[in-house]
């Protein structure tokens, strides 16, 4: 990669954000990491010695904070060669409970937020190499009982890939979708409305380095595709 090139990641103070942003820094990749709570970034940014980060406060359910994010972004690295939407929200809970606030919540930050980063990253690397990468859920595949805002929101965002898809086509660009299912994270909180037994759920630091290893695949191989789940 291009020193004057780095990895855009939402969602990057916890969670599979988090373990993205951690790896790629590994790798010696320069990462710009997304999140609305500017004091988790600092923590992953510390916790892990990164040299070549930077910290950008936004809601990527904002037009503004999305258009500012990459602004920054760009000031600083360059352009984007990797784009991956990982922030996401979760509420569960029966048909006819859900109120206004929590259905916009869901909306925004799973399908609304997807949309506005993943078109503004195309239109900074459309006809060039590189990855959007769209990280969503099993949930995007099926529907699920108590789930049912969720299952939207995903469902909207896998549409709106697929086409994203189509556009890109016989271009550089690569557009990936990511199925992962349930990961051992904070994202199943006590206010999320479930509460499942995550102890079983997948690790993920090794659901990102399974991501990372197929975005890096320099055989001649693209992965337009990838659904991940625990055994």
């Amino acid at each position: 990669m291009n020193k004057k090139n780095y990895v855009f990641i939402t969602g990057a103070g916890s969670g599979l954000g988090k373990e993205l942003a951690i790896q790629f820094a590994k790798k010696n990749y320069s990462v710009a990491l997304i999140g609305r709570d500017s004091s988790k970034l600092e923590n992953v940014r510390n916790e892990y010695g990164f040299e070549n980060s930077i910290c950008i406060s936004a809601d990527v359910s904002k037009y503004d904070d999305v258009e500012r994010a990459f602004n920054i972004a760009n000031e600083w690295g360059g352009e984007p060669y990797i784009t991956i939407n990982c922030a996401g929200e979760g509420v569960f809970g029966e048909v006819g409970g859900f109120t206004e606030k929590q259905i916009k919540d869901v909306l925004s930050a799973n399908l609304i937020g997807t949309i506005q980063v993943s078109q503004r990253a195309y239109s900074l690397m459309k006809g060039k190499k590189g990855f959007i990468v769209n990280v969503m859920s099993t949930a995007a595949k099926v529907g699920r009982k108590m789930e049912s805002i969720y299952c939207a929101a995903k469902w909207g965002a896998n549409g709106f890939t697929e086409s994203l898809k189509l556009e890109a086509k016989g271009t550089p660009l690569r557009i990936m979708s990511v199925f992962p299912g349930g990961m051992n994270t904070e994202f199943w909180s006590d206010t999320c409305g479930l509460n499942p037994d995550t102890s079983k759920f997948m690790n993920p630091a090794k659901v990102a380095t399974t991501i990372i290893n197929n975005i890096l695949e320099e055989d001649g191989i693209y992965v337009a595709e990838l659904l991940i789940n625990r055994i």
